[in-house]
């Protein structure tokens, strides 16, 4: 099942990325550079080049034209394309992420867990796969029951930090293309939510991406972003 899944998510991110180019070309956009250890950001504000999941959940399919995720095999699933930003604000890169709940999701024991597989484009660099685990209890102990359930919206700045494997504490990155072929690394996410309302949510990611890459004679290299 784990494959079918993966079959059919790479193949939807493949869709929906390349769709994203031919209709937007984003990557003609993406001219800031990243030095090397410095974090990249997302957030709520950003043009969101595609969103798709079973049409069930209170978040808008974009573009309205993309089909949903309807079929039994993906109908759990979340599917976004989105560009990831510089610390100046540039969008160097463009994010593919399909995420599901994890089979170790359990509301009332162990709480929310997705599990989210990542290619992150980096325009005439290559591109980065990416296993991503993340804990999100502490999202729904404050956001999703107050807001959603008893109706009491809420405006401030709360930290979550949800990353939290495979490895110990960090999503790993399994490989790539390009400059990135034969990489190694892993990845963390600190996420800010600044207002959690009925039809709003304003929030920020920064993302703490460590890469190193193996050459053909096998010395470990720094990857330059």
């Amino acid at each position: 099942m784990r494959g079918l899944f993966a079959l059919v998510a790479g193949s939807l991110v493949g869709a929906a990325l390349a769709s994203a180019v031919l209709f937007y070309n984003p990557m003609s956009q993406f001219i800031g550079k990243v030095p090397a250890g410095e974090p990249l950001f997302y957030d709520s504000g950003m043009p969101y080049l595609a969103v798709s999941h079973s049409g069930k959940l209170p978040v808008p399919l974009r573009p309205k034209e993309i089909e949903p995720l309807w079929e039994n095999a993906i109908n759990g699933a979340v599917l976004t394309v989105f560009p990831i930003n510089n610390a100046a604000g540039e969008p160097v890169a463009l994010a593919s992420r399909v995420s599901v709940l994890s089979e170790e999701s359990d509301l009332l024991l162990r709480g929310v867990k997705t599990h989210n597989d990542w290619l992150l484009s980096f325009a005439g660099r290559g591109t980065l796969f990416i296993d991503d685990r993340e804990d999100l209890s502490e999202l729904v102990r404050y956001g999703v029951v107050p807001v959603w359930l008893l109706r009491q919206p809420w405006a401030g700045s709360r930290e979550l930090l949800a990353t939290t494997g495979p490895d110990a504490g960090s999503a790993k990155v399994l490989g790539g293309t390009g400059d990135y072929k034969n990489a190694q690394g892993r990845l963390r996410q600190r996420h800010v939510i600044d207002q959690f309302g009925l039809g709003l949510i304003e929030w920020s990611s920064e993302i703490g991406l460590e890469v190193t890459t193996k050459s053909d004679t096998g010395e470990q290299v720094a990857a330059q972003r």
